[in-house]
């Protein structure tokens, strides 16, 4: 056989061999023949047909198999072929390979005789059982043997190609003859399931030759050797039992192979299940599993046993031989250990006095470690010893050690320093359990107490963050949805407004309608710069210029009362940001200090300035967190009126929190909005009875910084100007479809409307005039924006397409930044707002 296969199958591939017809073999041989049958083959053989056309003659096996079982044939018949008998020097070998011929009864029923004569008084049963096991185990190591010579030889790896050699030597070296039987199951692993029958077995003959009688199959060296081959070609343990015997009457010596933990599974499926071999008349008898190399494991444990136990005694004697060094390595270790822990360590007698000392704890004290020695613990510390006392009593009178008990207070260390210290206190007693002290360990904890207090602290900052940002994206959605009906509200006022003359008595009621619905949309606004979705017109700005123009506003806004002192920094405050948001800052923050003045006179100190700010300090601040390290300006307003206790800071920027019943509006929730969305941090810090402080920090702008960008290009255009050609309007709200399709119409374009992405997808696909533009919605159900404008961008690369949303925040001017010909429109648009977009995408 070639050594070079064109392709293996995976190992692990299933084949489970379904049921079909079996391939026929020729007519039986026998048994007497079979020597004469031999010799014909080998001494006049017919002429060879090819390996694929041959039938298989000494195995029976499902008709898929049949190639690699032919091949394997051919091969064994090519060796057998090969045969060499030489008496002169006691050689029968074939290709090489020495054979040994022995009777086939001397290995079956004469040896089951002579094993019983040898244990006959310890019973038939159990001198069988012996017999069955030394056989088991002598064919088992001979089949794993020969399956690796095999192996080797015929260059195979695939395990069915392994497996397919097993069976013809086994015919030829005079064994048995195989079939294999459908339901089997080879492939590695706990599923490996073999299904055969052993025809012509030498075992069953020699039982039946002598005319005994067996109530057990006795086939064992069958068993063995085949299941030796296929676990030495399948790589997993596994074991055969026969089920039927021809010895015991039964049609046909059949067997069952599997994984040791899963043969009596199968045998109890294979006992219930009427098998082709056994005779109707014969009754299922319990079946045994051999239990393979016992004999070999006992002597290897009493083996072992005896090297440990001599083991034992030299480790004894080396153990008893260096008892008395390790004895004084381990004192010198216990000092050295005790000396170098981290941990303060401390040992007194019954009566609370240092017996022992370590350096941590004589660190922790205030001196060296043998100025404590002999001394009493209420001597040492004096300030600590009341606390101490009942704890060192308490474990030499209960015997319970008292562990992580927190201490608080001075040492001759750091005089009138008030730190921490985690102790524990334990009795010591001797091996017969008399007290000869007390242990103590301690270990200061004043910075992890610090350091813990700080993480409660960025928690809590943390957990009011996320509550602030959940209430932040209610916001949002209110305001989007909102933004999307006051479309339809001023939308169609404005259609209606277009429609009447200028002297109509209706007019004046629409415009008191646009008026409310201009309000209501500044209030959106507000609920967007809270929610931190605001789009700002980013400018550059000057903290300290703008709190000067802003004087006169203020002193009005205030209570006479109460006067505003300016400190305004002379330096750069230079910050990007829009105008209206950060006067809305200043009005708000001064107006909350009037207030916390109530009814008497106070002060109201505005300040500007720029600094550094560290990792740190930022991690300290209110939205700190989440911006970067580096130069801010900032702005700070600080009133000397009454203050906030703990619980109002913690809820000072909650949205409609306020300590005055009549309060309404979002508050401090509006200017913390606005600073999330200018990148910026909030610093606050009150005290009852002495005011509070609130310092708002902006990333500090350079002065040679280029120009703020000008996101917001939409100027209101009063002319006339007139459109045409066709418009796809794509919102799934049908009010704002209606007014948006109402203006277009008004400003000479024809109108196409789309309730989502998918329909206007479609309608750009099909045939018909070009449309002039897309007035496309940001936030629909089905395709999103970005999915709608890629697959427009890829039917019309330089369509213009108006992205039109509710959030006038970075996510739409995001989008529209990424896609050629987009433009950003926010909602909701008065008509000048609509047409002078169109006017300038269109040019």
């Amino acid at each position: 056989m070639s050594r070079g296969r064109k392709k293996q199958p995976a190992p692990a591939k299933r084949r489970r061999l379904a049921a079909k017809p079996r391939v026929s073999a020729g007519p039986k041989r026998k048994p007497a023949d079979r020597s004469s049958s031999q010799n014909a083959s080998t001494s006049k053989r017919a002429p060879k047909k090819p390996a694929d056309s041959a039938p298989l003659r000494t195995v029976r096996i499902p008709r898929e198999l049949e190639p690699k079982f032919k091949t394997a044939e051919a091969f064994v018949r090519r060796l057998f072929a090969a045969f060499r008998h030489d008496p002169t020097h006691a050689e029968l070998s074939l290709s090489g390979e020495r054979y040994v011929l022995v009777r086939a009864a001397s290995l079956s029923v004469e040896f089951f005789d002579v094993v019983a004569s040898l244990y006959g008084d310890r019973g038939e049963v159990e001198a069988q059982g012996v017999a069955a096991n030394l056989l088991f185990d002598l064919s088992h190591t001979i089949g794993k043997a020969d399956a690796a010579s095999f192996h080797e030889r015929l260059g195979v790896v695939d395990p069915i190609d392994r497996l397919a050699a097993g069976p013809v030597h086994f015919a030829f070296a005079g064994w048995a003859t195989v079939d294999v039987l459908p339901g089997s199951n080879p492939i590695p692993g706990d599923d490996f399931l073999l299904l055969y029958e052993h025809r012509d077995s030498f075992e069953a003959d020699a039982w039946i030759r002598s005319r005994r009688a067996t109530a057990t199959p006795v086939c064992i060296m069958n068993a063995g050797y085949s299941s030796g081959w296929c676990e030495q070609s399948f790589g997993i343990p596994l074991v055969a039992v026969e089920i039927t015997c021809r010895a015991r009457g039964d049609r046909a010596c059949s067997f069952v192979m599997a994984p040791p933990d899963r043969i009596e599974h199968h045998l109890a499926r294979s006992t219930k299940t009427p098998r082709q071999g056994r005779r109707r008349d014969a009754q299922p008898r319990p079946l045994d599993v051999p239990e393979f190399f016992r004999r070999k494991r006992t002597e290897e444990q009493l083996r072992g046993a005896n090297a440990a136990l001599e083991s034992r005694v030299a480790e004894r004697t080396a153990e008893l031989s260096a008892l008395t060094k390790r004895l004084e390595e381990t004192v010198a270790l216990n000092r050295a250990f005790m000396h170098s822990s981290p941990i303060g360590l401390g040992v007194l007698d019954p009566g609370l006095c240092f017996v022992f000392v370590n350096e941590a704890l004589a660190a922790l004290l205030g001196g060296p470690a043998s100025s404590f020695v002999g001394r009493p613990v209420a001597e040492v510390v004096p300030s600590l010893w009341p606390t101490i006392e009942p704890l060192l009593k308490r474990a030499m009178a209960a015997d319970i050690p008292t562990v992580h008990h927190e201490i608080t207070g001075e040492t001759a260390r750091d005089p009138g320093v008030v730190r921490h210290w985690s102790t524990a206190c334990f009795p010591i007693r001797t091996h017969d359990g008399q007290l000869v002290g007390v242990g103590v360990t301690a270990t200061e904890s004043t910075e992890s107490r610090r350091a813990d207090s700080e993480r409660r602290r960025m928690l809590a900052q943390a957990l009011h963050a996320q509550k602030l940002e959940s209430i932040g994206y209610l916001a949002g959605g209110v305001a989007h949805d909102f933004n999307n009906l006051l479309l339809g509200i001023l939308g169609s006022a404005n259609l209606a407004l277009l429609d009447l003359p200028a002297d109509s008595p209706v007019r004046e009621h629409l415009e008191t309608i646009e008026q409310a619905g201009m309000r209501a949309a500044d209030l959106t606004r507000q609920l967007l710069a809270y929610a931190g979705r605001g789009r700002f017109v980013q400018e550059r700005i000057e903290l300290s210029s703008l709190c000067r123009e802003m004087v006169a506003l203020l002193e009005a806004a205030i209570p006479h009362r109460v006067k505003l002192a300016f400190e305004l920094s002379e330096s750069s405050t230079l910050v990007l940001g829009d105008g209206a948001q950060l006067r809305q800052i200043v009005i708000s923050l001064v107006t909350n200090a009037a207030e916390a003045c109530r009814e008497r006179s106070g002060t109201i100190r505005i300040a500007t300035g720029a600094t550094n700010v560290s990792r740190t300090q930022l991690d300290r601040l209110y939205l700190g967190a989440d911006i970067e390290p580096g130069r801010f300006a900032y702005l700070e307003i600080e009133d000397d009126g009454i203050g906030m206790d703990d619980a109002v800071l913690s809820r000072a920027f909650e949205p409609f929190f306020s300590t005055k019943p009549s309060a309404r509006g979002l508050g401090l929730a509006a200017v913390e909005g606005i600073v999330r969305g200018h990148s910026g941090a909030i610093d606050l810090h009150s005290t009852i009875g002495r005011g509070t402080t609130i310092r708002v920090f902006f990333p500090s702008l350079d002065e040679a910084s280029t120009q703020a960008p000008d996101h917001d290009n939409l100027e209101v255009s009063a002319d006339r100007w007139q459109g045409s050609g066709r418009i796809l309007v794509v919102d799934d709200e049908a009010d704002v479809r209606r007014v948006a399709s109402g203006l277009l119409t008004r400003f000479g374009f024809d109108v196409v409307t789309a309730r989502d992405g998918d329909e206007a997808i479609e309608l750009l696909r099909r045939p018909g005039p070009a449309f002039a533009a897309i007035l496309l919605d940001f936030s629909m159900p089905g395709r999103t924006a970005d999915e709608t404008l890629a697959e427009i961008r890829r039917l019309l690369p330089s369509l213009p397409v108006l992205l039109s949303s509710g959030y006038d925040d970075d996510r739409v001017l995001g989008v529209a930044e990424r896609f050629p010909h987009t433009m950003a429109l926010p909602k909701p648009y008065r008509p000048a707002t609509l047409r002078n977009a169109l006017r300038q995408m269109l040019r």
